[in-house]
Parts: structure tokens; sequence; C-alpha cells
């Protein structure tokens, strides 16, 4: 984390007055501040003082042919980078702070999520999940299914239909948010009357 901080005044010397620098703008300044301090919070909260316990498998998926046949249709089908697509709200919440500490986390989990650890644990659940709903043969019929006319109509237009469905989806996770929030609001209004 790079953070903004204030120099201390060059000394002056006999031969030659130095000027002080000028002071941070207040909100800048205040801004580093409450970046601290909330630093410092994160530094004493269960987030710091317990190990994190991954609540999913973690172990590595088997190197045999059906985990190199899964690799081969995750690559086909871009299963992994339609993921990262979705991933695309970590991008939209780096914009929008101005906070130098969250920009670096944001950046390191996009970076992690490309090709660190996050990217193994999402390959290795992905075998694991064709795995315990596709036998061998399957996996060998569904590659040569993408072989097809069909099959590689079907690669082409995935992203565009992922796509489409995470827009409307997002449109519906709006409109329904406010109808929602709008009947608490009245529900909540006509019980404090």
């Amino acid at each position: 984390m790079v953070a903004q901080t204030r120099k201390a005044p060059p000394k002056k010397s006999n031969s030659a007055q130095v000027d002080e620098p000028p002071p941070l703008p207040p909100k800048v300044e205040e801004e580093v501040v409450d970046e601290m301090e909330e630093i410092r919070a994160l530094a004493k909260s269960d987030l710091m003082t317990k190990a994190p316990i991954p609540g999913f498998d973690t172990s590595a998926a088997p190197n045999d042919e059906f985990t190199r046949l899964a690799m081969v249709l995750l690559k086909k089908t871009r299963a992994l980078d339609i993921g990262m697509e979705l991933a695309a709200p970590l991008m939209n919440e780096r914009e929008k702070t101005s906070s130098p500490f969250l920009k670096e986390f944001y950046d390191r989990m996009l970076k992690d999520m490309t090709n660190g650890k996050t990217r193994q644990y999402m390959e290795d659940m992905l075998v694991k999940t064709y795995r315990d709903r596709f036998t061998l043969d399957e996996m060998k019929q569904l590659l040569a299914f993408y072989e097809t006319p069909v099959g590689k109509k079907m690669l082409s237009e995935l992203p565009s239909i992922t796509n489409a469905g995470r827009e409307q989806g997002e449109k519906i996770g709006t409109y329904m948010g406010t109808v929602i929030m709008q009947q608490m609001v009245r529900e909540k209004t006509r019980e404090g009357q």
C-alpha cells in the first residue's frame, strides 16, 4: 500500500532559507487518516486474528485422462473466462474507491483470479463438478460435439448468451431490489405510526 504522508520539513541551513512544503489539503489528509484507522481496525478484527477456513474442497483434481479432457472442455467452452467476466463487479468497485489500500486489494484479487491460487481452485472445482456429472466416455462425446457445426455455433454464441443473461439478471435484480425495498419501507413506516 502506498499512503500519502507528510514529509518532515527540510532543515534550514544558515546559508539559504528553505520553505516548508505546503500542507496536504484537508480532505486528502482526512482520507489518509481515515484509511489508516480502517486498516488498524481491520488488523484487530476477526478477519486478521482468526485463520480463514475455506468452505470448499481445496484438494487438487486427480492428474488423469478425465481431468485432461475436462481442462480441454473448460478451454473450449471458455468457462473460466466467462467466470472471470462475472467478476467485473470487482473492477467496478475498484474504480469507485479512492482508497489506495482497497485499489491494491482489488488488483491483487483480480490477479489471483487470473493466474493464482484462486484460478487453480476454480479449475479444480470445475473439473470435480464435471467428474460428478459425467463419465469419461461422456466427456469424450461432449468434446466431439463441440467439433460439430452446431457445437461450434454453441461455443461462438455462449459468451453473448452469458452476457445477455447477466445483463438481464442485473436488471431483474435492480428492479426486484427496488420493489422489495419499497415494500419494506412501507411496512416499517406503517409499523412506526
